[in-house]
């Protein structure tokens, strides 16, 4: 699949789009340039002179919102890594890291909710 270039008034129409929820996957593929690259644009690593260089990554939540976020919805019985990193909109593999670093675990709160 041939790639595309980016104008600055589509760099800027990705970083909005991604910071209002749209998947990078999904921009990618709407403005035919590769997930590297919109990951770049949202983390203010390309095109910042048009989008103000301002990291919008999902990933960039404070340690301690991500933890309680986590620890919420495991509390609410959710025993789903994949679940909560679909809504995060970051990886299982992110989550599952991020929770055992973190010694969370989402079992054990939902056993207790069970």
């Amino acid at each position: 699949m041939s790639r595309g270039t980016l104008t600055g008034a589509q760099a800027r129409r990705v970083h909005r789009l991604y910071e209002s929820g749209a998947a990078a996957r999904d921009l990618a593929a709407r403005f035919h340039v590769s997930e590297m690259t919109v990951s770049r644009i949202v983390r203010g690593l390309s095109w910042s002179s048009e989008t103000g260089g301002r990291d919008v990554s999902r990933t960039t939540l404070t340690r301690a919102g991500r933890a309680a976020y986590i620890q919420g919805r495991a509390d609410q019985g959710c025993g789903s890594a994949a679940q909560i990193a679909r809504e995060l909109g970051v990886s299982r593999q992110a989550v599952c890291e991020f929770m055992r670093r973190h010694g969370l675990s989402l079992t054990a709160a939902a056993a207790a909710v069970v």
